[in-house]
């Protein structure tokens, strides 16, 4: 590796740990914030909040990776741009793309470890922080049931809940996947359900009944079905699972499961494919850091710190746009997930060609 590089990645590398240090921090203390009404409603143990602090502390650190890198991106190639250490890289005959090139290694590699710690680490860590959250509120009358989540109960069921209020104790939306006492499977599927200890009380649904081939051989609809459980919810709540609380390997298992049944499955998919394209932010925002740190050079450390902000606000704003079309069928699942990745990395180009061409931001200090 050249002196060169070697400088530009120690300055990067730098940036990056301070920002990530002071991301996480505010990540935390917000956090910690939240977990207050537990310490003082509750009577959690100080220890204990550590303890479910230290289980969401993976995520938090996924989740500030790439806007960590962007800052640290921007940060660095703007100090040396305002220093003129770049225009004397250049007139050494250091080619601007040349000299991102450790930069740009750096947000391959942290996307790869993103990735890593999302698939490995976190559904297990988030799956634990969820256990401790749900035994601390299952004090309740109605257990403490989430948005979208999976868990297997008895007898080999496998339970679905799209929505729930909480406040009357509905759940909406509601698939029952069940291999039990048929020689294949079948699925009941339900609008709204009311659990009464050991009993599900399901309205306003159908019972679907499969062949060897998967094609649907029996189907009766029905006003109000009675489950029995044979178990309390609080014996298998510790099993259930959001699309957060599952690896891709998971998620995928149960989009296989559910979409032989006719289920709209979108909403996972989305899940699925964003567990993927969610760790390449880190790539995409160094990519267009760098190029807009192009146009910016000279500018300084300010102009860096509000884009900075302004493009780490965007891309999670374009983000979600994203997903909620997904979501609700309205875009691919596939483009829902990878969207805001591919806007950026299509306005990378073009920042970088206005560049090239004589047009910069020159935003100087007094």
């Amino acid at each position: 590796m050249r002196i060169v590089h070697r400088y530009i990645l120690r300055e990067h590398v730098e940036m990056f740990a301070l920002c990530l240090l002071g991301f996480v921090i505010i990540m935390l203390s917000g956090f910690l914030y939240e977990l207050t009404d537990l310490m003082i409603g509750k009577r959690v143990p100080f220890a204990t909040v550590i303890t479910i602090a230290g289980y969401k502390m993976p995520e938090l650190i996924t989740q500030v990776i790439p806007a960590s890198a962007l800052f640290a991106t921007l940060l660095t190639l703007t100090r040396l741009g305002r220093d003129r250490e770049l225009d004397i890289m250049r007139l050494c005959g250091w080619g601007y793309t040349r000299l991102i090139i450790p930069i740009l290694v750096v947000g391959a590699i942290l996307s790869g470890l993103t990735f890593a710690i999302s698939d490995n680490v976190v559904p297990a860590a988030n799956h634990a922080y969820q256990n401790m959250i749900r035994n601390l509120i299952f004090e309740d009358a109605l257990p403490f049931i989430q948005e979208n989540i999976f868990f297997r109960g008895p007898e080999n069921r496998i339970f679905y809940i799209k929505s729930v209020n909480n406040k009357t104790g509905v759940l909406n939306d509601i698939m029952i996947f069940e291999v039990r006492r048929h020689p294949y499977p079948q699925t009941i599927m339900a609008e709204t359900a009311v659990i009464n200890r050991e009993e599900w009380v399901l309205n306003n649904g159908v019972r679907h009944e499969y062949d060897a081939q998967g094609f649907v051989n029996n189907e009766v609809s029905f006003d109000r079905l009675v489950i029995d459980t044979q178990a309390d919810l609080s014996s298998f709540i510790g099993e259930q699972k959001t699309t957060r609380e599952m690896t891709r390997k998971e998620l995928a298992e149960q989009i296989e499961l559910f979409s032989k049944t006719g289920f709209n499955v979108d909403v996972f998919k989305v899940d699925y494919h964003l567990k993927a394209a969610a760790p390449v932010a880190a790539l995409v925002l160094v990519v267009i850091g760098c190029a807009f740190s192009l146009m910016a050079s000279g500018s300084g450390r300010i102009l860096g710190l509000v884009a900075s902000a302004l493009f780490t606000l965007f891309y999670y704003v374009l983000e979600s746009v994203f997903h909620t079309l997904g979501t609700h069928s309205i875009i691919n699942p596939v483009l829902a997930a990878w969207g805001a990745n591919i806007t950026f990395l299509s306005v990378a180009p073009i920042s970088y060609l206005l560049a090239r061409s004589g047009w910069h931001l020159n935003i100087k200090r007094k």
